[in-house]
């Protein structure tokens, strides 16, 4: 699965994982809604996968991380194919309870990814936890992504790598909403609302 992305990546070893999980059958069906639905989702979570890879590989997470790192970062959108292309495409700042709508998404992917690993289960749910303002799971129900996590099994290493690299390409490239910013504006939007580890900021904003 060809496509162009601007990101200088550190390992031979990403694109390797990545091309070994596109092959299987039950992401390639995934993949291919998303794809249909909103390309640009689609494009994003490929980049995303890589990214997340990347910073995997330079932390020296273990081949089975690596796998689960990988499939939470290709599914963690896929609920979108169930978002209206409105939303999605609405040019403007979304409204509440569009917002809320829009959040939505991570609880539609669990029932898209259902027969997964619990692992990779977990990683999408908290894919979008480590910011001020997280979602699904709120504050009082869960804790900070540098602190103790109630649910079991929460490799918070993984989802703090997740979520830099979801953030990291949401940031540098433009979507129906707004401009990409540079990576300087980016490093800054980072250091002041992602609340995982900051070495990953100083990590992948050299990408």
């Amino acid at each position: 699965m060809g496509f162009h992305h601007n990101y200088h990546l550190e390992s031979e070893k990403t694109e390797k994982i990545f091309r070994k999980i596109l092959e299987e059958e039950k992401i390639k069906i995934l993949l291919k809604e998303l794809r249909d639905h909103h390309p640009d989702t689609f494009l994003h979570s490929l980049r995303v996968c890589l990214l997340a890879l990347d910073l995997g590989i330079e932390n020296k997470l273990e081949d089975k991380k690596l796998e689960i790192l990988a499939y939470g970062a290709l599914l963690h959108d896929i609920g979108k194919k169930e978002i209206s292309l409105l939303l999605l495409e609405k040019p403007d700042k979304l409204a509440p309870p569009e917002k809320m709508q829009m959040e939505q998404h991570t609880r539609l992917a669990l029932k898209k990814i259902a027969d997964f690993e619990d692992e990779i289960k977990f990683l999408v749910v908290g894919s979008h936890e480590c910011q001020k303002n997280p979602y699904p799971r709120k504050e009082e129900r869960r804790k900070d992504c540098r602190g103790t996590e109630r649910r079991k099994n929460a490799n918070t290493d993984l989802k703090q790598i997740l979520a830099i690299a979801d953030w990291y390409d949401a940031l540098r490239n433009s979507r129906a909403y707004k401009k990409p910013k540079d990576k300087l504006e980016t490093e800054k939007i980072l250091r002041e609302e992602y609340t995982g580890n900051q070495k990953y900021i100083s990590q992948i904003i050299t990408r």
